[in-house]
C-alpha cells in the first residue's frame, strides 16, 4: 500500500514539474523522505472505507464512525485525513472539501494522546501533514491519468464520480 502511495505521488510530482528535471528530482528527494517517516509510523486495524459520509456526528457532539464492511491495517492518521476531506463524488459540481487546519490537526493530536499516552503530538501533527500531501497528491496523479487516457474505463468511472473533473 505505502509504495502505492509512493508511486501515484511521484506520478502527480511528474505531471506538476514537466520539463523541469531539476526540481522533479529535488520534489522526488523530499518525497521519498516523507515516505519514510510514513512508513515508520504505526499502523492498527479499523474500517478501510473512507467516505466522509461514514463520519456521523451525534447529538451530543461525538463522531461515531460507520460502515465497516471493509476493514484492515491502515495509519490512524491517514484515515483522519481521508474521513476529514469530502470528494464531492457523485454529486453535481462537486469539489474536493477539507476543514483540515493546523488547529485541527492540534487538536486531533491531543485526541489521539488520550488513546495513544505515547504517542509525541508533534510526531502525529508531522504524520497527518505526511497523509494530507500524500492524499492530495494521488487525487492530482488521478486527474492527470483521467486528462492523459481520458478513454479508458478507470477515467470513465472516475469522471462518472467527479462531475467536471477539470475544475478540480
Amino acid at each position: 500500500e505505502a509504495d502505492d502511495i509512493c508511486r501515484e505521488a511521484r506520478k502527480a510530482l511528474k505531471a506538476l514539474l514537466r520539463g523541469d528535471a531539476g526540481s522533479l528530482a529535488n520534489a522526488c528527494e523530499k518525497l521519498e523522505r516523507v515516505m519514510r517517516g510514513v512508513r515508520r509510523g504505526m499502523r492498527c486495524v479499523a474500517s478501510l472505507d473512507y467516505n466522509a459520509r461514514n463520519a456521523v456526528l451525534d447529538a451530543s457532539g461525538t463522531v461515531r464512525l460507520i460502515d465497516f464492511s471493509v476493514v484492515g491495517w491502515d495509519w490512524p492518521e491517514r484515515r483522519f485525513v481521508q474521513y476529514v476531506t469530502g470528494l464531492g463524488a457523485y454529486r453535481n459540481g462537486g469539489r474536493l472539501v477539507s476543514p483540515l487546519t493546523p488547529e485541527l490537526a492540534s487538536h486531533y493530536a491531543r485526541v489521539r494522546r488520550g488513546f495513544a499516552p505515547e504517542a509525541d503530538e508533534e510526531a502525529v501533527i508531522r504524520a497527518v501533514d505526511a497523509h494530507d500531501l500524500l492524499f492530495h497528491l494521488v487525487i492530482l496523479a488521478r486527474l492527470a491519468r483521467l486528462r492523459s487516457c481520458p478513454e479508458t474505463d478507470g477515467a470513465r468511472l472516475l469522471r462518472r464520480a467527479w462531475d467536471a473533473p477539470e475544475a478540480r
